[in-house]
């Protein structure tokens, strides 16, 4: 199972989902959640926290690009993502 969360910043989607995974692992289920946000200020730590969308349009579209292969990579071995 896949699924895919979007919203606005600041609805607190993060922790829901952190505990969707930990109800989910209280019942022997395991959920590999993937947030883009947090992998996205990781694949570049030169950009200050809150400031990703002021880059460059090329910059910006390249990090999703490579976000997404690695939870697409990632979808392909887990069998529950979020």
């Amino acid at each position: 199972m896949i699924v895919v969360v979007t919203g606005m910043v600041g609805v607190d989607k993060k922790s829901y989902l952190q505990k969707v995974c930990q109800f989910a692992a209280e019942r022997d289920k395991k959920v590999v959640l993937c947030n883009v946000g947090e992998q996205m200020y990781a694949e570049a730590p030169d950009i200050a926290p809150g400031k990703i969308l002021d880059i460059s349009m090329k910059r910006l579209s390249s990090l999703r690009r490579s976000i997404f292969k690695d939870i697409i990579a990632k979808a392909r071995k887990a069998p529950n993502l979020i």
